[in-house]
């Protein structure tokens, strides 16, 4: 009885493999690259949100100080309404209704 063995060899071309292999990895170094890019790029996004952001609550806060300095002038103006109505006019209305009645009364004691 006899045994035939065949044995195939392949031989593989090794500088093509190398460059193959080189080649991925320059793929993967641009692929790595892209994603830092990205990741730059969102970061700088963030910090463009968060300046507006930031830009937005100095025009609220400089709305409120418009809107306690209204506040403060209708304050102003209301006292000085109170002032003048109440304490200029009555004054000087009551002053002359005492000098209206004095002088009716004077009036009508002499005559």
């Amino acid at each position: 009885m006899t045994t035939t063995t065949t044995t195939t060899t392949t031989t593989t071309n090794t500088t093509t493999t190398a460059l193959l292999l080189l080649l991925l990895l320059l793929l993967l170094l641009l692929l790595l690259l892209l994603l830092l890019l990205l990741l730059l790029l969102l970061l700088l996004l963030l910090l463009l949100l968060l300046l507006l952001l930031l830009l937005l609550l100095l025009l609220l806060l400089l709305l409120l100080l418009l809107l306690l300095l209204l506040l403060l002038l209708l304050l102003l103006l209301l006292l000085y309404y109170y002032y003048y109505y109440y304490y200029y006019y009555y004054y000087y209305y009551y002053y002359y209704y005492y000098f209206f009645f004095f002088y009716y009364y004077s009036y009508y004691h002499y005559y």
